[in-house]
């Protein structure tokens, strides 16, 4: 994962997140830091779900909250199959984390310069692979089709545009299968290295600010 996490961490970087240089692998982001970078990727991905919500994390916790469901909320819109709510940007596990920013990456627009570049979705830790179909098929002039050398090759021209698009698209499924075992095989090992006891203390510390936060507005209420 390491590498994967310096591609991914480089991708939130030029999308415009400010992430620290002592930041280099998912596991050191905080939850100001997933925040800031989801929000930024949906801005850049879908500017009518992202220009509303803030890339700041609020200092109160009940801001924290709204701010995290809408997060979650806009992020299923954009089409995540995971498990996503305000836990997520706020105490969530590393591969967690990690599944969300990989998929909110691999969504955000390239130009034409950078089509076929890798992403954090297809690295397998090797040299990134550029797949390109050759240029479509020209049409044959009429006078040309009588020619039975120019008709042989716009066939085989044909035929490899054919055989070209089918292995982009057994690639792609086996990068998808090749995904999901990874995320399996991590998923295991954030099993077995649970941050558990920093996440509930996270959790604890937030308990006790909302409780704080609802005492002082009962007080308002009572002195009103």
């Amino acid at each position: 994962m390491e590498e994967v996490d310096k591609i991914l961490i480089h991708s939130l970087r030029q999308a415009g997140t400010s992430v620290p240089p002592e930041v280099q692998s998912v596991r050191d982001l905080t939850p100001e830091l997933v925040v800031a970078a989801a929000v930024r990727c949906l801005r850049a991905v879908s500017p009518a779900l992202g220009n509303a919500l803030s890339p700041a994390l609020p200092p109160g916790i009940s801001a924290r909250f709204r701010l995290a469901s809408e997060l979650a909320a806009a992020c299923q819109e954009l089409g995540f199959g995971g498990d996503v709510g305000y836990q997520t940007f706020l105490y969530s596990s590393e591969h967690d984390v990690r599944r969300l920013l990989l998929f909110l990456v691999e969504k955000l627009p390239r130009d034409e310069g950078h089509r076929g570049a890798e992403t954090p979705g297809n690295s397998m830790g090797g040299a990134p692979q550029v797949v390109t179909c050759p240029p479509k098929c020209p049409r044959v002039p009429q006078d040309a089709k009588r020619d039975e050398v120019v008709r042989k090759a716009y066939k085989y021209l044909a035929a490899l545009h054919e055989n070209c698009a089918q292995l982009i698209r057994t690639i792609e499924d086996t990068g998808t299968i090749q995904r999901e075992i990874r995320d399996l095989e991590e998923q295991i090992e954030v099993e077995g290295s649970s941050k558990l006891p920093a996440s509930l203390e996270r959790i604890l510390s937030d308990c006790r600010a909302l409780r704080e936060e609802n005492a002082q507005l009962a007080a308002r209420v009572r002195h009103a």
